[in-house]
């Protein structure tokens, strides 16, 4: 009776995390026009950034190696930190975008450590360490899904 209240609460705790991510996908990812239009844009990333602020366009068109390799190559030649910062970030979030095949967890759990390593006060370092706490729930509920079915063959016998 207690592991189905403990399965329960578990359940639970990824379905929040899931919504919390949408959420936080949503309102986090805001365009170039909208951000131009609110006064956030930082000084000169407009015609500094334009390969890697191709990012939604991108997912939705499943072109998601293609535009890792193109963000590879801007986070490798750019000289502002405010772009290698975006690069970094959007493709940690490449790495971990619902509908991509090569989806990894640990590779972009690499990436969004990176850019807290590199830049602690940057842009985008806040909103990593909220991805890294997904992450980490993430893998806690497989941990415990891979508990639970084993706990469940051992009851099975």
């Amino acid at each position: 009776m207690g592991g189905k209240q403990r399965r329960w609460w578990k359940h639970l705790q990824v379905l929040v995390a899931s919504l919390v991510a949408l959420v936080f996908i949503q309102g986090c990812l805001p365009t170039v026009e909208v951000k131009k239009r609110a006064g956030m844009m930082a000084k000169g990333e407009e015609k500094n950034s334009k390969p890697v602020l191709k990012w939604e366009e991108r997912m939705k068109s499943g072109e998601y190696d293609e535009f890792m390799k193109e963000a590879q190559g801007v986070y490798q030649s750019a000289e502002d930190p405010q772009l290698k910062q975006k690069a970094l970030y959007y493709m940690a979030l490449t790495q971990i975008h619902p509908e991509n095949p090569s989806r990894d967890l640990k590779r972009a759990e690499g990436y969004f450590r990176k850019l807290i390593v590199l830049y602690p006060d940057g842009i985008y370092a806040q909103e990593s360490r909220v991805w890294l706490g997904l992450i980490s729930i993430i893998e806690k509920s497989k941990k415990i899904d891979i508990e639970i079915e084993k706990k469940k063959q051992e009851f099975s016998r």
